[in-house]
């Protein structure tokens, strides 16, 4: 596991734990985000694919009653080192699914109160089939 000893929010429940454990074993690397909101909270665990921040993870995700793996970053202006968290405008699930070769039904698209959606992977085995095409990307710059 990593060292997570400045997070500050909920423990992680068995469903993340071994998701933190899948991300390591595949090379990926999680960290507790440098700060939260309110400068004592790290409550954001981030997921880096060499030095690119690609997913993220919080309670409220993986302790929802239907459990999500992650946050996913989409790549921002074609770039695959520059990301973004909200989803690109013209963003659809089921066309975004279909290029990757997974469940639509394993995506929710999050609407925020700042008015911006979030793409939401519900199992791990779809958030590593996403993970890894973006590591591929990353890589073959």
């Amino acid at each position: 596991m990593p060292d997570l000893s400045n997070y500050t929010g909920a423990p992680l429940n068995a469903f993340a734990t071994q998701f933190v454990r899948t991300l390591e074993a595949e090379r990926f690397r999680v960290a507790t985000t440098p700060q939260g909101p309110v400068a004592r909270e790290r409550k954001t665990l981030r997921i880096y694919w060499g030095d690119v921040w690609v997913g993220q993870m919080k309670a409220d995700l993986w302790g929802a009653k239907e459990p999500f793996a992650c946050l996913y970053r989409f790549e921002k202006d074609g770039a695959p080192r520059k990301d973004v968290a909200h989803v690109p405008p013209g963003f659809d699930k089921h066309d975004f699914a279909k290029r990757h070769g997974c469940n639509p039904g394993q995506l929710h698209v999050h609407r925020s109160e700042n008015d911006k959606s979030y793409l939401w992977v519900r199992d791990a085995g779809t958030a590593m089939l996403l993970l890894r095409d973006r590591a591929r990307r990353i890589d073959g710059m």
